[in-house]
């Protein structure tokens, strides 16, 4: 039962440092299915974001030339 239980934790903790180590290279392709689906969704909402804003000034800055 001992050596069991001693034969079962010694594996566990290399493939943890496995999981870290491949985490660090692949962060954008864990191998859980939704986080990848939320990351995604994040970044596009990031980007339209940012988007919006420079549409915003753009206009701004279109109007305040055009006007003045």
């Amino acid at each position: 039962m001992v050596e069991h239980e001693n034969s079962k934790s010694r594996p566990e903790p290399t493939p943890p440092a496995e999981d870290q180590t491949s985490l660090v290279h692949e962060e954008h392709q864990p191998s859980n299915g939704p986080q990848p689906k939320l990351a995604g969704a994040v970044v596009t909402l990031a980007v339209v974001a940012i988007a919006v804003g420079f549409l915003i000034v753009a206009i701004y800055v279109g109007v305040q030339a055009f006007s003045g």
